[in-house]
């Protein structure tokens, strides 16, 4: 018989305890993304040219970051690296694009 609750599991003492797990309660920090979506814009989606999933980032002028998401990559993984490209792009002037690849 499969336990009521599976994230369970019984202490030493037969008490119930709460498995943690990694979920999406878990706060995620992402402080160039937020800083940039005051005035610009991230995008995340199908790249419809490019046939990939992917995200992108703009400061309402130029582009800053263009993501390809890796095959077992997370939603989480991707955004953490795109929140690193936009300092990239912020700080060093170094713009990714793994979209338009030579």
């Amino acid at each position: 018989m499969e336990p009521h609750n599976k994230h369970r599991t019984r202490k030493a003492s037969g008490t119930l305890k709460k498995r943690k797990r990694n979920s999406a309660r878990s706060r995620l920090y992402l402080p160039n993304i937020a800083a940039l979506i005051e005035a610009g814009q991230i995008t995340v989606g199908v790249i419809s040219n490019a046939w990939c999933i992917g995200a992108t980032a703009d400061d309402g002028h130029n582009t800053l970051a263009m993501l390809v998401r890796g095959e077992r990559e997370t939603l989480v993984e991707l955004l953490t690296r795109l929140d690193k490209a936009i300092a990239k792009a912020q700080n060093e002037g170094i713009i990714t694009d793994e979209i338009n690849t030579p």
